[in-house]
């Protein structure tokens, strides 16, 4: 995640901007001041840095001699990795930005799109940001994997601030001119609503990487409840998670699961992050608390692959009865052996029904019933 700290006057006519980059995660950038020499090599030439990435896909790898970017563009975000495992700070003097310029944004490509107001104006709601452009807008996601999507009313991005860079998807054919508002900024009245949805329902399990995939969920039925996780697999390993609350039932709040894109530099000596690989297949499972299995999900998604140009899947799923991974019977040798006074015997079942476990002694008369009760099918530990 990239922040900016309240800029200071350096001239008359310029201002200093400082922008804090995280280790290990593909930090989304943007300046909202213009440099004397806007080359990358110089933007960047204080930092220890692995690459920097632009929309296009051109890259600046310093330890390798690749620039591929060249000058940098006012109108752009970047995405930057820093090598190590320190938090880095980015001073950039320059030129205020002038708000009344405009930014193009181009259909059918993942913009990254930069935050221009100053530092002392200081963040602003998402909402307002894109007040008047929310029929062009189709999704926008920080670094940090928080989303507004307005058509579905998703506004887990509920703030963009100075330093930060944005990427945006637009909904339709057709480019647009956007500029930033030049009123007064906003208060933030939905900051506190989300705060409070995004700790009820994100889990933490799987680490940030800069790179995410929203699977929007706009209706789920069949056996879900509240307090169940629904989860995002990509080649059997979990990518996502998020907990059910009552309001995705009610329809309150579309489901929005967050699935961890993978981020692969070994081809530049840099780390390996776990997520997905663009192009694998999205697979839901359900996490039945009551049951204390993962459940079936199946979904009706307008794309069934991570990383499409987008990065994002909109439809609907079904929560089925019978479990995501089959399991099938088993008794194991009870341990320890001999032993006094008890022993644990380890055994799974590969239908849910009931389940009977007896103890005969060499005579064949029983000594005891274990289990006479339900047992679910799909208990990955067995019982």
């Amino acid at each position: 995640i990239a922040e900016s700290n309240e800029a200071c006057a350096t001239t008359d006519a310029t201002v200093g901007q400082e922008i804090s980059l995280d280790p290990y995660t593909m930090n989304m950038m943007s300046l909202n001041v213009v440099p004397g020499d806007m080359s990358i090599s110089s933007v960047f030439s204080s930092l220890d840095l692995l690459l920097v990435k632009n929309d296009a896909s051109d890259y600046y790898v310093p330890d390798y001699n690749v620039d591929q970017i060249g000058a940098m563009d006012p109108t752009d975000g970047y995405k930057v990795f820093i090598s190590g495992a320190a938090p880095q700070e980015l001073f950039v003097e320059g030129f205020p930005i002038d708000l009344m310029n405009s930014i193009d944004l181009y259909p059918y490509m993942m913009n990254i799109m930069p935050y221009w107001p100053s530092d002392a104006q200081g963040c602003m709601p998402t909402s307002e940001v894109f007040a008047g452009y929310e029929d062009n807008i189709l999704v926008v996601k920080s670094d940090q994997s928080d989303y507004y999507v307005p058509s579905y009313n998703v506004e887990t991005l509920t703030e963009m601030c100075p330093g930060e860079g944005y990427a945006v998807f637009l909904n339709g054919a057709e480019g647009i001119d956007f500029m930033y508002p030049s009123w007064g900024l906003a208060s933030n009245h939905s900051g506190d609503v989300m705060d409070d949805y995004k700790m009820r329902t994100r889990t933490n399990d799987v680490a940030q990487t800069g790179e995410s995939h929203l699977v929007l969920i706009s209706d789920i039925s069949g056996e879900v409840a509240s307090g169940d996780h629904l989860r995002a697999y990509a080649d059997g390993n979990l990518v996502g998670s998020l907990n059910i609350i009552p309001e995705h039932l009610d329809g309150t709040y579309p489901i929005d699961l967050v699935a961890v894109g993978g981020v692969d530099l070994s081809m530049y000596d840099g780390p390996e992050l776990f997520g997905y690989d663009s192009g694998d297949q999205i697979e839901i499972r359900l996490y039945s608390q009551e049951r204390d299995v993962e459940l079936k999900v199946v979904t009706n998604l307008d794309s069934n692959v991570y990383g499409n140009v987008m990065e994002m899947s909109v439809g609907t799923a079904v929560v089925l009865s019978e479990s995501a991974i089959p399991t099938s019977v088993s008794l194991s040798q009870n341990y320890p052996n001999p032993f006094n006074p008890s022993t644990t015997i380890e055994y799974n079942v590969e239908q849910s029904g009931h389940v009977t476990l007896n103890v005969y002694d060499v005579m064949g008369r029983l000594v005891k019933t274990l289990v006479n009760n339900h047992r679910e099918a799909g208990h990955i530990s067995g019982y």
